[in-house]
């Protein structure tokens, strides 16, 4: 039913969550052979996130990138979440990568804060959490 890519095999998630390191955002992120972006080989989490893991970091006042994949194919998705810090919380959107036709579904979002400690990021498509949300950074 499913092409198996790894050995032993292995169902992929729902949705990858993957976070970017420094040196794949400024050399730019790799293509694989269809021209699509390889998230594996831009990140130490190559399994991707699990929920309520430890997934990523940043310098205070800095920004963090993920990039998640549904493996679903859904069709352009509404990609929201929500940042808790401390005693506040906070939200935004993400971005699918590419338009409507040419859409592979792909998406990418940009977080930061101000305050030290682990925080909580919840993600969520069209209002419903992902399954491997949340995530600590």
């Amino acid at each position: 039913k499913y092409p198996c890519l790894c050995r032993p095999c292995k169902r992929a998630r729902e949705v990858e969550i993957v976070p970017l390191l420094d040196a794949a955002l400024r050399s730019g992120w790799s293509l694989n052979g269809s021209g699509a972006v390889d998230v594996r080989r831009q990140s130490a989490y190559e399994g991707g996130c699990e929920k309520m893991s430890v997934c990523g970091s940043m310098r205070q006042k800095g920004e963090i990138v993920y990039r998640l994949a549904d493996n679903r194919l859904r069709n352009m998705m509404k990609l929201t979440w929500l940042l808790r810090e401390g005693a506040s919380t906070r939200g935004g959107e993400g971005a699918a990568i590419g338009d409507a036709e040419a859409f592979d579904a792909k998406y990418t979002l940009t977080v930061s804060s101000t305050v030290v400690g682990v925080h909580i990021l919840q993600i969520m498509f069209d209002g419903e959490q992902v399954p491997a949300s949340p995530i600590l950074l």
